[in-house]
């Protein structure tokens, strides 16, 4: 998880720039979060929060998720690249 968040922070900062990928410097910190590091976190923290449930069939994960993407999302509403769709 720790991979895929850096990842996404250090490439996000050339997300939007036009040419070829390997034009493009390929390390860069001056990004931000994008929607797949927020949605990345928000799965991990329903993964914690349906652990920690006292009794998993009174939460689903599928509803924890829900709750926690549409939370991050409320959280981080524009982030590098907007959300897709």
């Amino acid at each position: 998880m720790y991979g895929a968040l850096l990842g996404s922070m250090m490439g996000s900062g050339t997300l939007l720039q036009p040419g070829k990928a390997a034009e493009r410097p390929q390390l860069s910190m001056g990004g931000g979060m994008t929607d797949g590091a927020v949605m990345t976190v928000a799965a991990g923290w329903a993964l914690i929060r349906s652990f920690q449930a006292p009794d998993s069939t009174d939460h689903p994960f599928r509803g924890v998720l829900i709750d926690a993407m549409q939370k991050m999302g409320g959280r981080y509403p524009q982030p590098v690249g907007g959300y897709s769709g």
